[in-house]
């Protein structure tokens, strides 16, 4: 269901920030500045794009190791699917239904997948974190920005580690989450102990030293990937600024991404990407044509891919629409009950530890 306010509220800043950039910029400059862009320089610049969903898509594959096994072709048609809704509806909702498309089509619970997003997310945002933690040494920044910086990459980085450790000590903490928290009314519904487990079993692909090792790498990779993507396009839109003016583009717009905003993050994403550029003294309309194209090359290829895909995998009855917005439940399983109807739905059975042949297998065995 639509949160209507949530639209509105995303939709008046989106708004906000087309009317801040209007007043900013030249919009002949900014056609000049279309008219003049390298096809070459952008045409790489897709095909990095190309190769970091590539990247994104394995590394979601693995994440359901060692338990489970899913076929790239399966997490990346889910993805760009999952694009696809992100970007003509508000919420990120594309995030749930590519976790229900991929229980769907690899018979694995959603509920599961939408765990192993959450970690996926939680990656990510190291990375960037990271990346501005980096870039605050090397730059001179203002002192806000530096300031965000810091506290953010620190405070992330704290709740990283209590992450990992509460994925050591997951019995224990589901235990006691059952024992005190799931009682309490105003959390009956919720069941904590339950999306706990969810979380941290998600995550058991990080507690095994070489897939461990196999995400840090793809993580890195990708958004190295995604580095290349921004320089090049910047190189075909002849703007002169150094490769940490990339970085620090792509770090400010998808951290910026977490702002309230119109569906595919239309006015926020290109205001930031302006704003950023400013800093390096880069003209605002021709920033501007580089932030439409790098927007509508990226959002605009994926969400068309994934409307093909959306559409064929209907026609062929791979997908059931119905069952797009229950990504809770299982396929083939109906939804436990709700508690105020009665009814105690049994708890999950905490799955099995790997077995010694599984962890030598490591990713072998994956379907591509």
């Amino acid at each position: 269901m639509v949160k209507w306010r949530s639209l509105l509220i995303g939709g008046a800043i989106s708004a906000i920030c087309l009317v801040l950039l209007l007043r900013q910029v030249d919009l002949a400059q900014t056609g000049a500045s279309f008219a003049q862009a390298d096809v070459g320089w952008l045409a790489l610049s897709v095909l990095s794009m190309a190769v970091a969903l590539w990247l994104r898509c394995w590394r979601w594959q693995l994440l359901f190791l060692p338990q489970d096994r899913v076929s790239l072709w399966g997490s990346t048609s889910a993805t760009l699917i999952g694009y696809m809704f992100n970007t003509v509806l508000p919420g990120r909702v594309g995030e749930l239904i590519r976790a229900s498309l991929l229980g769907q089509a690899e018979r694995i619970s959603p509920a599961r997948a939408i765990g192993t997003i959450f970690v996926e997310k939680i990656l990510d945002v190291l990375v960037l974190l990271m990346a501005l933690g980096g870039l605050v040494t090397l730059l001179p920044l203002p002192p806000e920005i530096t300031g965000m910086g810091v506290k953010a990459s620190v405070a992330f980085g704290a709740l990283a580690v209590a992450f990992f450790v509460a994925g050591y000590l997951r019995r224990p903490l589901v235990a006691w989450t059952e024992r005190r928290l799931d009682p309490l009314p105003v959390l009956a519904r919720l069941r904590p102990s339950r999306v706990l487990h969810l979380v941290l079993d998600s995550a058991d692909a990080l507690r095994r030293p070489g897939l461990l090792a196999t995400h840090v790498v793809l993580s890195v990779l990708l958004w190295g990937v995604a580095l290349l993507t921004v320089w090049l396009t910047m190189r075909a839109f002849h703007l002169d600024a150094p490769w940490t003016a990339a970085a620090l583009v792509l770090v400010t717009t998808n951290l910026g991404m977490t702002v309230p905003s119109a569906p595919g993050y239309v006015g926020v994403y290109h205001y930031i990407a302006v704003q950023t550029l400013r800093l390096f003294n880069v003209d605002e309309s021709a920033a501007l044509a580089f932030a439409f194209a790098l927007h509508a090359l990226g959002f605009g290829s994926f969400t068309l891919a994934g409307a093909v895909l959306f559409v064929s995998g209907m026609a062929g009855q791979k997908y059931v629409l119905g069952d797009l917005w229950r990504p809770l439940s299982p396929r083939g399983q109906s939804a436990a009950p709700d508690a105020g109807e009665g009814v105690e739905a049994p708890e999950p059975p905490l799955p099995p530890p790997a077995t010694t042949a599984q962890l030598r297998r490591g990713t072998r065995g994956v379907r591509w």
